[in-house]
């Protein structure tokens, strides 16, 4: 599991652990493992001392995504370079080949520029975000995601030096589900197993409220006939597919089982 692996690198810093996987889903599907790989590369004591600079964050993020080389598209574009070279320098943050970084195929809200943008405000505001998340066990704490949009640059552009329509783009209804599906309650119910506790059968009802994800995993189980009525669906759904299609394990699933055996017993290959 993601979660336990990261738990070992950052030597049970969930604080670390918590903004790795947030990066890792706000760069989404498409994304998800580039952003993955450029957060493990920020020591998260870095974020710490940075955490109320938004420049200096946007700057690391996409500084280390390779998205602040010349030439320079505007003045906020070398802006962050020069920030980033500093940052660099001040904290010896090795040169690496940049992750590649997708913007075909995705809305411009997605667009890997606003999702640096977004983490970076969450983190400019939020000195400990993963306290804050788990402070109540018997409470879904998503209120410090509901007011994160972006910096003043952001709300007029999509990519460096193209102006389009003011926005605040804020964090949507349906990305804060995705979120949720997939960072907030997997930490809450990994951290409540790590101190000791059982896991709240809160974390298994609030994942029941919520709409199930839409992805091509869950479209293809719907082919199927399986259909997901809420998060906690998808994601067995997602799991299903991890542990079981994908390592062809398919007689050791009921799914699978009740898909190939009246197949073979109708003679089908």
């Amino acid at each position: 599991m993601l979660i336990q692996e990261l738990l070992v690198e950052f030597k049970n810093d969930w604080e670390a652990v918590c903004f790795v996987l947030l990066a890792k889903n706000f760069g989404l599907n498409i994304n998800g493992t580039s952003f993955l790989e450029v957060a493990k590369l920020i020591p998260f004591s870095v974020i710490r001392k940075n955490w109320n600079e938004v420049k200096s964050l946007e700057a690391l993020f996409m500084g280390l995504s390779g998205m602040l080389i010349a030439p320079y598209k505007d003045k906020y574009h070398e802006q962050l370079a020069q920030i980033y070279s500093y940052l660099k320098r001040k904290y010896s943050l090795c040169d690496i080949q940049p992750p590649i970084i997708q913007f075909n195929r995705l809305r411009p809200r997605n667009f890997p520029s606003i999702r640096w943008a977004q983490l970076a405000q969450l983190y400019s505001v939020n000195k400990a975000v993963f306290s804050n998340l788990i402070q109540n066990s018997n409470q879904l704490n998503t209120s410090l995601f509901i007011n994160v949009g972006v910096s003043d640059y952001w709300k007029s552009d999509y990519i460096f030096g193209k102006d389009s329509a003011k926005r605040n783009k804020k964090i949507s209804k349906s990305f804060l589900e995705l979120l949720t599906i997939n960072t907030i309650i997997p930490l809450k119910y990994s951290y409540e197993k790590h101190i000791g506790t059982a896991p709240s059968e809160m974390l298994f009802q609030w994942a029941q409220k919520i709409n199930p994800e839409k992805n091509s995993i869950v479209s293809g189980f719907e082919k199927l006939k399986i259909i997901a009525n809420s998060a906690l669906d998808s994601q067995s759904l997602i799991e299903l597919k991890t542990n079981y299609c994908d390592l062809k394990k398919c007689l050791n699933c009921s799914v699978g089982y009740s898909i190939l055996i009246p197949t073979k017993r109708n003679g089908q290959n």
